[in-house]
């Protein structure tokens, strides 16, 4: 839906993906993390900064506990955050 430019349609499916998932996998998943990751970058074209930064963080805080501080998948949210 994001690349159609359904970016209210795209959020809605993310967050109840995120939802699911942080439910039945926890907050410190990979998958967790990708889809804040998803998130942080739909709000950016959204021009939803705070929103951006906030899921930015959350995909951060997930990868480290998943991925640990040397893993090149951080660039991705190094990226988003600026």
């Amino acid at each position: 839906l994001q690349y159609l430019g359904d970016l209210d349609g795209a959020r809605e499916l993310l967050e109840a993906a995120l939802q699911m998932d942080t439910r039945l996998l926890g907050p410190n998943r990979g998958a967790v993390a990708a889809q804040h990751l998803s998130l942080g970058y739909l709000a950016l074209e959204r021009k939803d900064d705070a929103e951006a930064r906030r899921a930015f963080e959350q995909a951060r805080a997930a990868y480290l506990v998943v991925l640990g501080p040397e893993h090149p998948d951080l660039a991705y949210v190094d990226k988003g955050l600026g």
